[in-house]
């Protein structure tokens, strides 16, 4: 699959717990680093493989940092892969990146001030120069986005791109002093905390004792005493705050109840009642045997099960049971077949 980004390095996910922006970085490049190690173990040449790595980074409201941030970032992978890894192609040096908006930036409180932080980290990415963005919509904080707050977000990102000019320039901040600098502050202390997580010992290892999981317990503890003691303000939040009764604006959308799609529901229902259960039943035995079988190719038992009408929940369920995990994690659901 040689135009499949198989490698997207997600630094998002974890970053929303409340991380800054050298420690989402440094745990991205920890996770980078050591993937490509154990690729380069197994045998794949860096240049099968660098070129088709992808990077999705979060974006917060600090408008300069965040622009520094994700050009030391592509300062950092090229660097890495050119001096420690030996990547000759020049594809291998450089990253795609892509990013969300931070939901963890927006608030309940009057969601309508959720689209200006909205443009204010979209216009950061279009400077930047990422290859994709994708902005939260405005009333993240309630539930899956609306309609309406789905169609804002396009049109911010479509108005940032068409009537800003911004995306026509490659990296228009490039020479300022303050971003140059603050890059070259941010390259350094997201190397210094790479480095430093390293020589504690080995990644795996040191998830297994629960390292990671208590330095994203102090940033949520972090998060939350800097909103609580108003040392990183939020407007309409712990500033500028008005009574419930007048935080009115778009709030009717915002709350309004979304049927379930009944139709979809059905559409899937009626899909696994007309399934061949026999062969669904064989697919997804090889599939469970690849996966617990040390070195096997799992694509094709993967391509295999979903031709059988196997779904995505289905595959990952029985991928978790192979390697000693429950089907379902919450116990919801059987697998379809017994293993």
């Amino acid at each position: 699959m040689p135009k499949f980004h198989g490698f997207l390095e997600d630094t998002y996910y974890f970053s929303e717990v409340g991380l800054d922006s050298v420690e989402e970085m440094a745990l991205g490049f920890i996770e980078i680093r050591y993937v490509v190690r154990e690729l380069l173990k197994r045998g794949v040449a860096i240049d099968r493989f660098a070129p088709r790595i992808a990077i999705l980074v979060n974006c917060r409201m600090d408008f300069f940092e965040e622009i520094a941030k994700i050009r030391a970032t592509r300062r950092l992978f090229a660097r890495m892969m050119r001096e420690e890894f030996g990547a000759q192609d020049p594809r291998s040096l450089s990253a795609a990146i892509t990013c969300h908006t931070s939901g963890l930036s927006l608030t309940s409180q009057q969601p309508v001030n959720n689209i200006v932080r909205g443009t204010v980290q979209a216009l950061a990415l279009a400077i930047a120069g990422v290859q994709a963005i994708e902005i939260s919509a405005f009333d993240e904080a309630y539930r899956t986005p609306s309609p309406e707050s789905h169609l804002i977000a396009l049109r911010t990102q479509q108005i940032v791109d068409l009537e800003s000019n911004v995306a026509k320039v490659a990296d228009p901040l490039g020479g300022s002093y303050f971003v140059e600098a603050l890059t070259g502050d941010l390259e350094k202390r997201i190397w210094d905390m790479v480095l430093s997580i390293e020589a504690k010992g080995d990644p795996a290892e040191l998830s297994d004792k629960g390292w990671f999981r208590s330095l994203f317990d102090k940033a949520a503890e972090r998060y939350a005493a800097q909103i609580r003691e108003g040392k990183l303000p939020k407007v309409g939040l712990n500033v500028h705050q008005v009574p419930p009764e007048e935080d009115t604006m778009l709030r009717d959308v915002a709350e309004r109840k979304m049927d379930p799609c009944w139709g979809r529901i059905e559409q899937v229902q009626e899909m696994k009642r007309k399934r061949d259960q026999g062969r669904l039943a064989a697919v997804l035995s090889d599939l469970y045997r690849a996966a617990k079988a040390e070195g096997e190719n799992l694509m094709w038992p993967m391509i295999g099960a979903t031709e059988a009408g196997a779904t995505m929940g289905e595959v990952g369920g029985i991928l978790r049971m192979a390697y000693g995990s429950r089907y379902d994690p919450v116990g919801g659901t059987e697998p379809p077949v017994s293993l």
